[in-house]
């Protein structure tokens, strides 16, 4: 029973990350961490952390013509981190994600026109 209400509590609908991307800054590691929360996964549901380094972010762009085929570059050939569910890391991981608006580094959600363009113009100003 009690299984079943943590996944209940931390189902996409109610995970304060949710399904979208949320991408921060990390300027002190020349940086972005994307992040969301996959429900799908083998584990019962999971964080994906994607580690977005400056430089990676512009090869990304000079590799790719089109938003989607950006975003799956990053998919493909980021650093990815997995956090399971029921873990003490995942409870670190929604404890600090918690409220991701009003995070210190917090900058764009999605994998839109938009969010590409903020990840490059910054990645090429801070490299």
């Amino acid at each position: 029973m009690e299984d079943r209400k943590v996944k209940s509590e931390l189902n996409p609908n109610t995970t304060p990350i949710g399904a979208d991307d949320y991408y921060f800054i990390r300027k002190d590691l020349y940086e972005f961490i994307g992040v969301y929360y996959n429900p799908d996964s083998f584990a019962g549901g999971q964080f994906v952390i994607l580690h977005l380094p400056f430089d990676f972010i512009i090869e990304a762009s000079k590799c790719t013509e089109r938003v989607g085929n950006f975003f799956e570059y990053l998919d493909e050939y980021a650093k990815i981190v997995l956090i399971d569910i029921g873990t003490i890391e995942f409870e670190e991981c929604l404890r600090e994600f918690e409220h991701p608006k009003s995070h210190s580094d917090f900058l764009c959600i999605g994998r839109n026109y938009e969010t590409m363009n903020t990840l490059v113009s910054i990645s090429e100003r801070n490299k």
